[in-house]
């Protein structure tokens, strides 16, 4: 993985993202945190979906959760908002065949950034999600706890 000197800070990049594009530049400028790589380890273990756009160079993150949990997923927005182009939106799933009730769900994707890819490759072999064999020296407590 490139060491490339960070232009902008998150922060920063934030403000630019209200044109429909960043440059390449400004995607490569955004980091983690220490605490967001080790969050991001327990969640890719758990629902987190790590994913990449057809014929896309940089993944994303696809953050969703029934509607019960919205406030777990609002702490989890909070903590990668400066990642994100939109907020949270809350729809309806399909009708569970089982239950015949509709469930609401709450959702958010971040952008799709160079700083996910090390996860995608980590997490996923042939589109398919897996336990990384490096996954001891990985997990963290902090990452535990998501």
């Amino acid at each position: 993985m490139k060491n490339t000197k960070n232009l902008y800070s998150n922060s920063e990049i934030l403000k630019i993202k209200n044109r429909k594009r960043l440059t390449k530049l400004e995607r490569n400028s955004f980091v983690l945190t220490n605490d967001l790589k080790d969050i991001l380890v327990g969640l890719a273990l758990g629902d987190l979906s790590i994913r990449t756009l057809p014929k896309g160079k940089n993944a994303y993150l696809q953050f969703e959760q029934g509607g019960v949990h919205k406030d777990y997923l609002l702490h989890l927005y909070d903590l990668f908002k400066e990642y994100c182009s939109s907020g949270p939106k809350i729809s309806n799933r399909k009708k569970d065949p089982i239950t015949n009730k509709i469930y609401s769900r709450i959702t958010f994707f971040t952008c799709c950034l160079p700083c996910f890819n090390l996860y995608y490759d980590l997490f996923y072999k042939a589109g398919k999600k897996i336990l990384p064999p490096t996954i001891d020296q990985l997990l963290t407590a902090r990452g535990l706890a998501f």
